[in-house]
């Protein structure tokens, strides 16, 4: 699986200087979109094959697993709305309560103002007002307000409040895109290898049937087996034979990191609809807003040294609140 290349922090950096100055280089916006939007595609992807449906080195086509994890179920229990999800009544962002105190802890905001703090040692501090917390008291203060901000648009919601607007999951603007975009793959048909006679072999209800061998054995007992030899893949389509083992190992880095998709899903939802520089900018704004709020999936969007894009983020944060 080609990984696609992860956008420059340089030009994230020039893009946010000219929306910091109130205007738009419409064409590097473009180009940081669309490089975001084809590293969600890969994202996604690397998400997928551990679902059970694995790229084909040769040919790209999709290559079952038998003990991979049923896709529908992942993206049921990635998609699905914990007891307190709501939307907020402003911007219409669909969080819960975790969400706003987890954005806090990842870029924290003075209570007075909503400036994003500076760090200094263990100490934060607000350049606007002046006030002063150490990294112990801030945390603290987090779990005992009952009043936060959105992480989107910074509208004070408090906590009795957001049991007003609690939502749906299937009510969300963009859900059914979500879910198209995390189900979406090449369909082709399921083709799993013999294990006696390596052909290719097929699943019939509960059972594995080889028709080259006529070698039967129940599905369940078929998939253990299947495990226990290093899980050996084969491609329906071109026939190539490969090793999950041997596949993953190559991605293992990318996919300890993508067990929640949604941030990618969401913005491959939403950026082909963009139909101005406004709103382009401001899906590349949530899109950095939960990236940075999950400090180990930035690296893998942004190219560059991780502390410092975290840096950059802190500013682009204070530019676009």
């Amino acid at each position: 699986m080609e990984w696609t290349p992860r956008v420059k922090l340089a030009h994230l950096t020039q893009l946010y200087r000219w929306v910091e100055l109130g205007l738009y280089d419409e064409e590097l916006l473009l180009e940081v979109g669309w490089t975001l939007y084809l590293r969600c595609e890969t994202i996604i992807g690397a998400w997928r094959a551990t679902s059970g449906l694995v790229p084909c080195p040769q040919c790209r086509g999709t290559v079952h697993r038998p003990s991979g994890h049923s896709l529908a179920q992942m993206i049921d229990r990635t998609l699905a709305p914990g007891p307190n999800t709501f939307a907020c009544p402003k911007c219409q962002q669909v969080q819960t309560w975790y969400d706003c105190r987890n954005a806090l802890r990842g870029r924290p905001r003075c209570w007075d103002c909503l400036t994003v703090l500076e760090h200094r040692d263990d100490h934060l501090s607000c350049p606007k007002c002046q006030r002063q917390w150490t990294g112990k008291q801030y945390r603290q203060s987090i779990k005992g307000r009952t009043r936060l901000p959105c992480p989107r648009c910074r509208q004070w919601i408090g906590q009795k409040e957001a049991g007003q607007y609690l939502v749906k999951q299937a009510h969300r603007p963009d859900y059914h895109l979500e879910r198209a975009i995390l189900a979406a793959a090449p369909q082709t048909r399921p083709a799993y290898m013999c294990p006696q006679c390596d052909g290719a072999g097929l699943q019939r209800d509960d059972t594995f049937h080889c028709g080259q061998c006529n070698y039967s054995i129940p599905w369940t007992r078929y998939g253990k087996s299947w495990s226990s030899r290093t899980e050996p893949l084969l491609c329906g389509g071109c026939g190539h034979r490969f090793k999950w083992h041997d596949w993953s190992r190559q991605q293992e880095l990318y996919l300890l990191f993508t067990a929640n998709p949604v941030p990618a899903a969401t913005f491959m939802a939403a950026w082909p609809h963009a139909r101005d520089p406004t709103q382009r900018l401001r899906h590349i704004d949530n899109l950095l807003n939960a990236l940075h709020a999950r400090g180990s999936l930035l690296p893998f969007f942004v190219a560059g040294d991780e502390a410092r894009a975290l840096a950059v983020l802190d500013q682009i944060a204070g530019v676009s609140a």
